[in-house]
């Protein structure tokens, strides 16, 4: 394999930290302002703070390296990407109970992949690494 094809595992730990981090704020704020979906259409600043976190983690999911995106496909790298580009770009046209299955059933799971990803490149990284 060329090297320029090769994993930049360290980076990509790091974007999926941060992915993680943006998670977790999606998850105060949920405890913050509720679980309730009703309470979500409803409530502008919780759906502005939520908006941010996903459209970070898109961004962030559009850095992930392409042999990741490659070995873990399960994860819908594109599709998230997809949604940060909807949330910043034509904020108007965001189906609210849509972003609310994303922010209620998905987040977590994508926090799930994120740190099983982060376990298995630093497993990787260990037997990898001549030094260690």
């Amino acid at each position: 394999m060329p090297e320029d094809d090769a994993w930049n595992s360290e980076k990509d730990i790091r974007i999926l930290h941060k992915i993680v981090k943006y998670c977790d704020r999606v998850r105060a704020h949920m405890e913050r302002f509720g679980e309730d979906e009703n309470q979500y259409l409803g409530d502008i600043g919780y759906k502005d703070a939520c908006s941010l976190c996903i459209a970070q983690i898109g961004e962030l999911c559009g850095r992930i390296s392409p042999m990741v995106r490659t070995a873990f496909p399960y994860v819908e790298w594109s599709r998230i990407k997809g949604l940060r580009n909807i949330i910043n770009h034509d904020y108007g046209v965001i189906d609210d109970s849509m972003m609310w299955f994303f922010l209620h059933d998905q987040v977590a799971e994508l926090r799930r992949s994120c740190l099983d990803i982060i376990r298995t490149l630093e497993r990787t990284q260990r037997y990898d690494d001549p030094r260690r």
